[in-house]
């Protein structure tokens, strides 16, 4: 199962990674692990929305100025950051098997960013079948191969 947090769905790196995945083509099984991934996004990210709004209504005034809006002032705010930190913390999973970030890199080719910001989508390298070699990884400043720790 993969488990994610709503903050994670307000990281903009996250989402931006995680789109980078969406627009691959993939095999069958893949491809609908990742559509059951995106509805379970675009579901959370709903009840993310209408949290946060309720969060705005309780804490917040309407500014007249801009429809939609609301200010908060100095006697809320602080109460307001914690329940939006409480509201971030909140975790969700999707009910599909992580992906095994080596297999897939054998047919796509992934970042080391995009493997940091994907990182709960993917096996940690323990439970990984293939772990990576990296006794064999080349530092390309001296292209001299580095000691395995």
């Amino acid at each position: 199962m993969i488990k994610l947090t709503w903050g994670e769905l307000r990281d903009n790196e996250f989402m931006h990674a995680l789109e980078g995945l969406f627009e691959k083509k993939q095999g069958y099984d893949v491809a609908m692990k990742i559509a059951l991934l995106g509805e379970e996004i675009k579901k959370q990210r709903t009840l993310l929305n209408n949290a946060h709004e309720a969060l705005l209504k309780e804490f917040g005034t309407p500014d007249p100025a801009k429809r939609g809006h609301y200010k908060l002032n100095d006697a809320t705010i602080d109460k307001y950051e914690e329940e939006m930190k409480k509201l971030y913390d909140h975790s969700f999973e999707v009910k599909v098997n992580k992906f095994d970030a080596k297999k897939l890199s054998e047919k796509y080719e992934f970042s080391p960013k995009e493997l940091i910001f994907l990182k709960p989508l993917f096996m940690s390298f323990e439970e990984s079948a293939a772990k990576p070699n990296l006794a064999s990884v080349k530092d390309k400043e001296t292209h001299q191969e580095q000691p395995a720790h």
